[in-house]
């Protein structure tokens, strides 16, 4: 299993952070020429934000054979965010 860390000392709120965790694994899964994602956040906002530029831009819809972003809410992921 692959770990990756990243800090984004821009954020200005946890929206932002989440958004830039999205992104980093979109490419993260890219270069790893993965092709069927489900990527996965409790940040609605940053769900949402990631999922809209997504599906409009078609160098980002191309990287992908099948692509979902799911919303869970915080209390199914407190065993992650741990």
């Amino acid at each position: 299993m692959l770990v990756y860390q990243f800090v984004n000392s821009n954020a200005h709120n946890s929206t932002d952070a989440e958004t830039f965790g999205i992104y980093q694994a979109i490419k993260i899964a890219s270069t790893e020429k993965i092709e069927n994602v489900i990527f996965i956040c409790d940040n609605k906002g940053a769900i949402n934000q990631v999922r809209k530029d997504f599906f409009q831009k078609e160098e980002l819809k191309g990287l992908f054979w099948y692509a979902q972003f799911l919303w869970l809410p915080r209390e199914y992921m407190h065993l992650v965010d741990f």
